[in-house]
Order: structure tokens, then sequence, then C-alpha cells
């Protein structure tokens, strides 16, 4: 006789909810060292609101990888689109 196995729904949500935030997290770490090496996040805060070909072009990076990671950025909201003017902005920290 076969034995019915039975799922905790709201155990099973959890765990998922679980793994899709760690990956999140991780990728969010990665996407943030990138623009911290290429300078994106620099160029941002100190010129203010680009599209992403403007900010290609003054760090010397390709545009099509800067608009994705721009992307990437605006999904885990460090970055903010206005898709109005196509600028992107920077969240920079108050000063204390």
């Amino acid at each position: 006789m076969a034995t019915a196995l039975l799922i905790d729904q709201a155990k099973q949500e959890a765990f998922v909810n679980k793994v899709l935030g760690d990956t999140s997290a991780t990728m969010t770490t990665i996407l943030a060292s990138i623009g911290d090496r290429l300078g994106l996040f620099k160029d941002l805060a100190a010129n203010g609101p680009a599209t992403s070909a403007e900010v290609a072009r003054r760090t010397g990076t390709n545009e099509r990888y800067v608009r994705e990671w721009l992307g990437g950025m605006v999904a885990a909201g460090y970055v903010e689109y206005d898709p109005a003017t196509c600028r992107f902005t920077f969240h920079t920290l108050p000063k204390i």
C-alpha cells in the first residue's frame, strides 16, 4: 500500500521565498561589485541623472552592458529610472 506524502504548503512557500530572496541578494551583490569596479556608481553620483549611453561613454564601458546593469540596479532599488527622460539616477546616502 502506498503512503501519501503530505506537503505543508506554508512551509513550502516559505522555503521558496527564502531561496528566491537569497538568490536575489547574491545577484544584487554581484551587480553592485561590478558597478563599483567599473566606476558606474561614482559616475552617476558625480554627474547626476544620465542615460545608459552617457554613463557608458563617460566610463569607457559597453552601453549594452551598462543598460543591463542599470536595469538590475533599478530592480534592486538602488537606482531610479525616469521613463520620460530615459535617465537613471543613483540614490546616494545623505551627508551627515
